[in-house]
């Protein structure tokens, strides 16, 4: 009796076992491939997957814009109590998590031209105007750093950008403009007067260093600095003169200009 049932059940469980195959057979088409939208459920899942990736993207660029604006806050509070070196370590920190963040360039140039790195005030300032050409702090910014250096002719142009960018009159880039546009002039007064130094000289090599002057002359300290126009003209040998007394007065005086030139 045992045995019968027992058999009976067996006979059921393969019935019922075959059908379940049968079934899962037939709901797959036999040109059924990975990645086709079927059903549409490859396409669901494909479109959660972008969903999902965007998203941890949005998060951590999110991530990277908060510790950023946190690095520039703290960078900040050190530049309000002088402490220019701590203040730009903050800022490049905050540069590594948002390179493209304008505002931190220009914190960096101010902080660069506080140091005395002037050429990477530079750098800074314009890429900072690289990234919003229409920000006129950006330009006032470059415009101190080019006249530091001495490129005055660089220095005019991004305050007259400045300016023009302005929303309202401003009076500190007006007056910081009125002072290049001073110094300009007075550069072209000092070329005037070197090239009619140049043109007087007779003699070869006193016209060579009279060139070289000029050169050295082509570029001017920014207005907080002493200006120092080193003038060389070889007088001519007063008569009974010996010449190497001359050459002497001239080597001495070559000496003392190039210390007026180093100091």
């Amino acid at each position: 009796m045992y045995h019968s049932t027992s058999s009976g059940c067996l006979h059921e469980l393969l019935v019922i076992m075959f059908s379940i195959k049968k079934k899962q057979q037939l709901s797959v088409p036999s040109s059924f491939s990975v990645g086709e939208a079927g059903d549409g459920s490859s396409a669901a899942i494909s479109e959660n997957a972008a969903v999902t990736s965007h998203a941890g993207q949005v998060f951590l660029q999110s991530e990277a814009t908060s510790l950023s604006l946190s690095l520039k806050e703290e960078g900040n509070k050190f530049a309000e109590t002088g402490d220019w070196s701590k203040a730009l370590n903050c800022w490049k920190r905050a540069i590594d998590s948002d390179s493209e963040n304008f505002l931190l360039y220009e914190l960096s140039a101010q902080a660069y031209l506080s140091l005395g790195m002037t050429m990477l005030a530079i750098t800074a300032a314009e890429k900072c105007v690289d990234l919003n050409p229409n920000w006129s702090e950006g330009f006032q910014t470059l415009g101190r750093a080019q006249r530091e250096l001495g490129e005055l002719g660089m220095s005019l142009e991004s305050y007259k950008r400045a300016r023009a960018l302005a929303t309202s009159d401003n009076a500190e880039i007006n007056v910081e403009l009125e002072e290049v546009e001073g110094l300009c002039r007075q550069l072209s007064a000092i070329r005037a007067e070197k090239m009619k130094a140049v043109d007087g000289c007779t003699n070869m090599a006193d016209k060579e260093a009279c060139t070289c002057i000029y050169h050295l002359a082509q570029r001017i300290p920014a207005a907080n600095r002493p200006i120092i126009v080193p003038v060389t003209m070889a007088a001519p040998p007063v008569q009974g003169q010996n010449k190497s007394d001359t050459a002497a007065e001239d080597s001495d005086a070559a000496e003392g200009e190039m210390q007026g030139i180093e100091s």
